[in-house]
């Protein structure tokens, strides 16, 4: 099909984007490729780096004893290598898939099959932009999307969550997860990439102030209307019942002043048995979500008269059938057993003293302006992008480099822009991130220590790392590169001697 008008004025052309259109389309093309793969032969020589540590350390070391024992060890240690494994065939696939659509030119090839199915059902119309046939793109690229990394979710999920215990999905609850979010991604997804578009063409020189701040007001809204109307689309909720860690967390936030409005809890063990908790609202009306595999032998409410309803007909049925003792005696053996294996679930998760420490970490980066400084972060990150796309909108030697004519679509050079020649500064920024975010950590520990929680924290980040059965040991540059989060073994000794330090300045 010809090319369509270029709905944004040529005057707009930037100083950057005249030098790019300098540049010979090839050479454009091979240094994003190039680039990528650096960044892909780079993150591999980590993950190899860390994967040998695993694979020679066969035995518990002794730095680790504090942590796990060698039984628990050992099946750390294999969950950790087949995440790696999976990862590192996960990841070669998607490097030669990505490779393949820009040397097969996918992209502006589907973008013209969108344009002609659009064609065929409403008739070919010069006049009517650009915006349907993004709608008609977007909904392409999000099925391609969903039905290549299906078979992946489902191996992970299915085969090795399964493997070592941790999935708890069933496959209609995985289908029908998966399906909803899908459709709420095309419902959400597809109006704000129409508004952003609809922005772009008519906002003039300074479009991209517009654009930043729909953006802005889009993640405002979606934060407010998300734990009310999105998240109960896929887990069940409910208050934290009466008792003495619903109280005793109420008497933290009052002693902090932080507004509690709703405390509670997530049924996470219907998806997977590893555990969680945060904090979650805006201003004056704030949230504390713990999930269920959290809190020691804790049972959703729903759960509990499940499982009362199935006992109940199990007794029935029994009493129906007038079984003798014979039969009661066979049935011994596998009830035992069953009531082992739920009693070490039981065991699993946090007692009140850790799960307040735990949210004494939590309510530390409230505390401590941590969420604000990162909205403040994403805000101006988010205008920079922007800011750039304005300078590269027009581009056009760097489109030409993947297959566009000239002028390219604006939903293709907003993606090409942010994702591929912006990638340089999204890996400098992911990897500063990364170490500003490791400092919140440390931060939030201590201010949980000085709350009085240090022992407490030590104590759940030792069971929270024993249940979700994670690695104590890692590769430095490996870690410094890929962990937000300090490892446990750094954490507990930022503790100790924060935990000193007070008790040194107490003498």
């Amino acid at each position: 099909p010809a090319a369509m008008p270029d709905p944004v004025a040529a005057d707009q052309q930037s100083a950057l984007s005249s030098w790019l259109n300098s540049v010979a389309p090839e050479r454009i093309f091979c240094g994003v490729l190039g680039f990528f793969w650096l960044t892909y032969l780079w993150e591999n020589y980590l993950a190899w780096r860390q994967y040998k540590l695993m694979r020679d350390s066969p035995q518990l070391p002794e730095a680790a004893r504090q942590l796990t024992d060698d039984q628990t060890y050992a099946k750390a240690r294999a969950y950790s290598i087949d995440k790696s494994r999976y990862s590192a065939v996960r990841g070669l696939w998607s490097q030669l898939l990505f490779t393949f659509i820009l040397l097969a030119e996918l992209m502006p090839r589907l973008w013209a099959v969108a344009g002609r199915h659009l064609d065929s059902l409403a008739g070919p119309d010069a006049s009517r932009g650009q915006l349907p046939q993004s709608m008609v793109f977007l909904v392409y690229v999000m099925l391609l999307s969903f039905l290549i990394d299906l078979p992946w979710s489902v191996y992970k999920n299915f085969v090795l969550e399964a493997r070592h215990g941790f999935n708890k999905q069933t496959p209609g609850f995985y289908a029908k997860d998966q399906l909803k979010s899908l459709l709420l991604s095309m419902a959400i997804g597809l109006p704000i990439a129409a508004a952003l578009l609809w922005l772009i063409e008519r906002g003039g020189p300074y479009f991209y102030v517009y654009a930043w701040l729909l953006a802005s007001v889009v993640i405002f809204v979606l934060m407010l209307v998300y734990p009310s109307f999105i998240a109960p689309l896929f887990d069940t909720y409910e208050p934290l019942r009466e008792g003495q860690l619903k109280q005793r967390i109420e008497d933290l936030a009052k002693r902090l002043e932080f507004p509690l409005t709703q405390l509670l809890v997530i049924e996470g063990s219907r998806r997977s048995a590893h555990s969680n908790a945060y904090l979650f609202g805006l201003w004056r009306s704030k949230r504390i979500v713990l999930f269920d595999t959290l809190i020691e032998g804790y049972q959703m409410q729903s759960v509990k008269e499940k499982e009362e309803k199935e006992r109940e007909k199990r007794e029935k049925e029994k009493a129906a059938e007038g079984q003798g003792e014979k039969s009661d005696e066979a049935k011994a053996e596998p009830d035992s057993a069953a009531g082992e294996e739920k009693e070490k679930e039981a065991k699993k998760g946090c007692n009140d003293d850790e799960i307040l420490a735990v949210l004494g970490h939590e309510l530390g980066h409230w505390s401590l302006g941590h969420n604000v400084s990162n909205i403040f972060i994403s805000e101006v990150n988010l205008f920079l992008m922007f800011f750039a796309f304005g300078q590269l909108l027009n581009c056009h030697s760097a489109f030409a480099a993947f297959g566009f004519q000239q002028p390219a679509p604006l939903l293709l050079r907003l993606a090409f822009v942010l994702e591929f020649l912006l990638s340089p500064y999204n890996e400098l920024l992911g990897f500063a991130m990364i170490c500003l975010t490791r400092l919140f950590e440390f931060q939030a520990d201590r201010f949980s220590v000085r709350l009085g929680f240090g022992q407490q924290l030590k104590t759940a980040l030792i069971k929270l790392h024993t249940d979700n059965l994670s690695y104590p040991l890692f590769d430095p540059l490996y870690s410094a590169f890929n962990h937000s989060h300090p490892t446990v073994l750094h954490r507990l000794a930022a503790i100790d001697q924060a935990e000193a330090e007070d008790e040194a300045k107490t003498k």
